[in-house]
This record gives structure tokens, sequence and C-alpha cells, in this order.
């Protein structure tokens, strides 16, 4: 066997694969509420400056009047526009929840984006050069039979990525041909095949979406990653396949893992590209090599490779890992395999995430019987897990589902996976915290808060608003999150103006947990050197987690029936401005681009429209999409200094359809779809509160008036 000299440091070689990322704590205050319930009059006669709103159908001023609120779709690609055009127009801003959690979308995918550009892309082309080399090396001197197959089989494995890149390394015929194979695959992105490990791979997945197709270096990045990702090697023997069949991916898993074990360049580039993954979305869901090695040295021993050609010892060992690693937490279906996906080794798995388990959880073979089948579950079924009462009365009573079997005893099993989670559950990496942060959303606010938010509608949009944020959580994590799968074949004046009426939506939970996470994410980068403390990125996780503050303040004094000060109304009034500064901020230093000026300079059109959609499921040869489409505005009837006024702000508009697995949807066609008119309606539920396309013209400025300079009081 081959000693490698180590060259490079260490540091980070072998992963704590439980190792929390910062120290800060979320220590929840109680919120005193003491708002007095209102009545907004029929013809809004009681609202101060009704004349500022745009005109409205009878039906629709009764909903307005109604609820308190009323959202419309408009044509503006960002949330922020709404409320620069606030400020234009003179209309009292209403901050949302959206609008918030939309700008720490920005910080999470641009900082990843960063680290992907400025760390990871050449770490993983590294990483696959000495891999090839250590697997070639092993061939060009192995005689064992079973060993050269597997060590043919390793070189193809690693030399795919580099092909991929356009590389042209020296390769054995064999193993040029098996590689070969794999290219034409990944390229044709059909569905699924028998992959080069011998299992089965979903190859329509290796079509770059989310944030990946912004750049052919960031398309390419893609594909070797979803490579390494989700390419198994099966630990669980397959009964129809012969000794030999059954034998070759263990012997792949055990040769690859003892020589990431041996060459501490490859463990530490490994290393490289795993931690800060696990920071932004989690550990691997399936096993990897540093979970593998203490089981190796105690069946193998220490020695040559060949000690593994045995086909006893490899069965004692398969019993072992089961028997000492746990199973996949997204235990995916494949009647093409057997059923419900054993035990893999991945050599960059893709990551848990719960809500990828929730959703597996709650479709077949779990879920409905073989002629019922639930083959797709629904958005909605993730915040009914984490509790949410009208999520989960739409699932039972509007779309009817507890009529799949078992479908109410595994949600109720969920919840109570969910109810035993704690405070370092939540906070073990980025995705849980943003997860954690959205969960506000999903309890109803009782007495003492404002009449807006005491009905159903408001529940509606809370869930608008979740399943907005969920939806850019799972776009920008779309690499490297595990999907669970059933497959069954202005300018200043010297002297301002008083400032205008504004408000915040109260949900002091959630801004205060989301304070914690800004501060969280900035420790985590920061510890690992992976951002300058003091630098112009850390600086802006400060300048966003102030704000955030505010709003946790200013909601606290809503709520206690105090005003606002006339700075912190003017801080509101100038919300739009603040949002597009943090957004192009964060894009111009994360891309490197910090010469522009505006927001018209970032050049990857797509990045300057806020729509975007993310597959989530996959069942035969069609995907669930979640999509965010463009800003929509909510009219808010809000108490402001004993009066009823109306503000205006930006909320998410959702949608949830289905779409052929071959035909994955990038950001640019979805964008495409909703400006060609093609995209399919939002969901029948938010008609509570949102007027759809359709029923009414989307706002445009012109239609606004701007004769009011005072914003009505």
């Amino acid at each position: 066997m081959r000693v490698v000299v180590i060259i490079c440091a260490l540091v980070g070689a072998v992963v704590a694969m439980g190792q929390n990322f910062g120290t800060s704590v979320y220590k929840p205050v109680p919120v005193e509420a003491k708002v007095a319930p209102y009545t907004v009059k029929a013809d809004l006669g009681n609202v101060e400056n009704a004349k500022i709103l745009p005109k409205l159908t009878a039906e629709q001023q009764k909903l307005l009047s109604g609820n308190g609120f009323l959202a419309r779709p408009t044509v503006d690609e960002q949330l922020f526009y709404v409320y620069e055009n606030n400020a234009y127009q003179k209309i009292p801003t209403f901050v949302t929840t959206d609008s918030v959690l939309h700008t720490y979308h920005v910080f999470y995918d641009f900082t990843l984006r960063y680290l992907e550009k400025e760390k990871l892309m050449r770490a993983v082309k590294e990483l696959s050069k000495i891999m090839l080399a250590e697997n070639l090396w092993a061939l060009s001197n192995e005689k064992n039979a079973r060993l050269k197959t597997a060590f043919t089989r390793n070189s193809a494995y690693f030399a795919v990525p580099l092909l991929l890149a356009g590389m042209k390394p020296e390769l054995p015929d064999e193993v040029s041909a098996l590689a070969a194979r794999e290219i034409a695959r990944i390229e044709a992105h059909n569905t699924w095949g028998p992959g080069l490990t011998g299992a089965q791979v979903d190859y329509s997945q290796f079509v770059p979406r989310g944030h990946y197709t912004r750049s052919e270096d960031f398309k390419l990045y893609f594909k070797q990653m979803m490579w390494y990702g989700l390419v198994p090697m099966n630990m669980r023997p397959d009964p129809k396949a012969t000794v030999e069949e059954n034998m070759m991916p263990v012997l792949q898993a055990l040769t690859i893992s003892q020589q990431l074990d041996y060459n501490g360049n490859a463990a530490f580039l490994w290393a490289r590209l795993y931690d800060p993954t696990v920071f932004y979305v989690g550990k691997a869901d399936d096993i990897a090599y540093t979970q593998l090695l203490p089981l190796i040295t105690k069946k193998f021993g220490a020695g040559e490779f060949s000690r593994f050609d045995d086909a006893a010892k490899i069965d004692e060992f398969r019993k072992l890992v089961q028997a000492e690693v746990a199973g996949p937490g997204i235990a995916n279906y494949n009647w093409l395999e057997g059923g419900v996906q054993g035990q893999q080794f991945r050599f960059m798995g893709q990551r848990f995430i719960p809500d990828s388990r929730y959703l597996q959880e709650l479709v077949h073979p779990k879920v409905g019987t073989e002629d019922v089948k639930r083959g797709f579950p629904m958005g909605l079924d993730v915040p009914a897990v984490l509790g949410n009462t009208r999520a989960a009365d739409l699932l039972d009573n509007t779309y009817q589902q507890p009529k799949y079997e078992n479908y109410l005893k595994q949600r109720a099993k969920l919840q109570k996976e969910v109810a035993a989670l704690t405070l370092d559950d939540w906070k073990q990496n980025l995705y849980y915290g943003w997860m954690y942060c959205l969960q506000p959303l999903n309890t109803p606010v009782g007495d003492g808060y404002p009449s807006f938010m005491r009905n159903q509608a408001w529940q509606d949009k809370s869930l608008v608003t979740f399943l907005g944020s969920w939806t850019e959580l799972r776009h920008d994590t779309l690499l490297y999150a595990k999907q669970s799968v059933v497959a069954e074949c202005g300018d200043g004046e010297d002297t301002p103006p008083p400032p205008r009426p504004g408000y915040v939506e109260p949900q002091v939970e959630l801004y205060e947990r989301l304070s914690w996470l800004l501060k969280y994410n900035k420790e985590g980068l920061v510890s690992r050197q992976l951002v300058e403390d003091g630098g112009q990125l850390a600086e802006q996780f400060n300048t966003f987690t102030d704000l955030v503050d505010f709003l946790a303040v200013a909601s606290r004094k809503e709520l206690r029936n105090e005003d606002l000060s006339a700075d912190e109304l003017r801080q509101l009034e100038r919300y739009g401005g603040t949002m597009e500064s943090l957004t192009l901020t964060i894009i111009q230093i994360a891309s490197g681009t910090t010469g522009n000026t505006g927001w018209w300079d970032i050049t990857n059109n797509t990045d300057r429209n806020m729509a975007l959609v993310a597959d989530v499921h996959t069942y035969n040869d069609e995907v669930l999409e979640e999509g965010v489409g463009k800003a929509a505005e909510i009219w808010v009837v809000v108490p402001f200094r004993g009066k009823l006024v109306l503000t205006r702000g930006a909320t998410f508009s959702y949608y949830e359809f289905q779409q052929p697995s071959e035909n994955r949807l990038t950001d640019e066609a979805w964008q495409e779809m909703l400006l060609k008119g093609t995209a399919p309606a939002m969901p029948d539920w938010t008609k509570s509160f949102m007027l759809q396309p359709g029923r009414t013209t989307p706002t445009s400025q012109d239609e606004l008036s701007n004769g009011d300079d005072s914003g009505g009081c």
C-alpha cells in the first residue's frame, strides 16, 4: 500500500460530527399584548386615510373591511420595490415578516455562493484528482481480481467530476468506458437507471437548479457535488443479486474509506467541503467514511487492501454497520431496489433535513395502500407537523388527506418527534435555525394583538409567509439537501416633515429568533475563518441584526400601546431603502462586484427577480415544485395614536404544482412562466386574503394616488 506524506495542515481533517458552530443563545422573553380590539366600517369611513387605497370592487372592499387587510399581486420583482414606492407616494409603511425573512434568504444564499466560489469549487476539483490518482495507482499494483474491479469502478467514480470539468486524465480503457457512460447519462439527465456502483440513480437530478444556473462554474460544481452526494454504494445486500455483486459496493466503500484515512491531503479537502456545508444544511443522511473507519478497524484490523476480500467478513461487517450506525432519516422508497432505502455509503452524502423526513414519512408506502397511494405530499404537511392547526384543517377538510390510510397516524408520530426537539437540536445548523425562526408563524395570536391578526385570513397569510420562506430555504439548499422520493416506476431635506404613520407586523418572537440566527450565522463563519471578523461581510450581519432588533423593540411597543418615536417612524419610512441596501451590499460582496452602485447593476437578470422555484419531492416521473412569485402588496388597517390608518407592505406569493421530473424547473424557466402568464394559480385557500391574478389587475405604480402628502393623518 502506498503511504502518502501529509504536506498540508490537518486542522479540521476529521469532522466532529455533532459540533456546535456558535455560542449565541436564544432566550424567549414574555410578550405583553394589550391592543384594544377595533372594527373597520364596511365603507372604510373610520379609516383616516382610506382615499390612498387603489380602486377596489365592492367584493374586494368587503374583504378588506372584514379582515382588516387585503393582499394583491403586483408587477414588482422585489419586495423592497413596494416599500420604496411607499416613500415616493407617501404611503404609511407596514413592515412584514415576509420582507425580513426574504432578506435573510438573500444573506444565506449569497454567503453560501461566496463559500462555494472562494473555497469549495477548488476543493472538489483537488479532492477528485487525489482520489483518482490513489485508485489508479492501486489498480495498477493490485493482483486480486475482486479488488481490481473495485479500483476500476472507483477510478471511474472519481474521474467523472474531472471529465465533467473538461479535464482529460489518462485512464485505462475499461475505466474510461465506465466513466464515459456515466457522463452521457448525466448530460442526458433522464430518469432512473443502474449506475456505476450498481445502485439505481435518478439522473434527472443532475439538471443544475437553484443559484447554480448563474454561471458555468456553478453549473459544473452542481453536477460534481450532486455526483458525490447522490450516487450510493449499497451496504444492504440484494437478495436477487450474486455474492459478487453484493460484495462490490462494500469493497468500494471500504477501499475509499481507507484511502481517505491514509491520505492526509484527501482527508483535509474532504473536511473542507463537508464542514461548511454541515453548518449551512446539516450532516449527511447516509454513511460517511468517518463513521466506517472505527468499524473497519474493529472487523478487519489494519493492513493491506487484500484483507477486505473475504465474503464472510464483509457479511459480518454489514451486520456491524447495521448495529452501530443509524439508518437514513430520509429513507426513500424505490421499488427497483426492493422497497425502502437501506444503509448506503456516499462519498459526500446529501444532508438530512427535517422537512424532507416529514414529507417522506407522509407518502407511500407509509401512507396509503397499493390501491390508493399518497405519492405526493403537500407543502402544508410541513407546518402541520410543526403544529400549525390551520394547515392541518386545510389538509384534513379541504384537501381530504385523511382518506389515505395511516396519514393522521403518521402525522401525529412526526408531531411527537418535533415536540421532543430541544433548543440544542434547533441550533445545530443554519437549516434547523431557519426552520426554528418560522415556527412562531404557526401559532395563532391571542388577546391583545391587533384585530387584523385575529382571524382565519391572517392565519392563511401567515401560512403563505411560512411556505414562501420555506420555499426559499429549499431553493437555496437544492444541491445538498436530500430530497424525499417515491419511485415506483429619495433626496434629503433641511427640515424634515413630521413622520408618517408606520407599523411593524408584531411577531416579536420571530424577530428575536432571527436576531439569534444572524449572530449564530456570523459566529459560525468567523470561527472557521471563512469570513473575516470585522470585515465587510461580517459587518453586514451586524447591520441586519440591528434592524431585526429594532423591529422587535417596535413590535413590543406597539403591543403595549406605546407610540413609536419620530426617529423610529422615520426608520420605517426608510425601510425600502434599508432593504435594498442590505440585499445589494451582500450580493456585491459575495459576488465580488463592489463597484456596482444600484440594483440594476446586478449583471444576472435572474438574481434581480425574487421569483424562484424548488423541486422538493419526486414521485415516479414527476416532481413537486414549490414556487415564490413576484411581490404581492398587502394593505393593512392598523391602530395608530387613537385612529385607524391604512398602511401598505409587501408579502410573498406562493405556488405549488407538479412537473415532469425530466423537466425540473430552473429559476429562469419559472420566471418566464410568470412573465408569459402560464404559471399555475395560487392555492385556492389563499383567496381568503389574496386577490388572484385575473380577478384584479396587478397593482402598478401609476394606479396609486399621490395627492395625499401626509398619508392621511
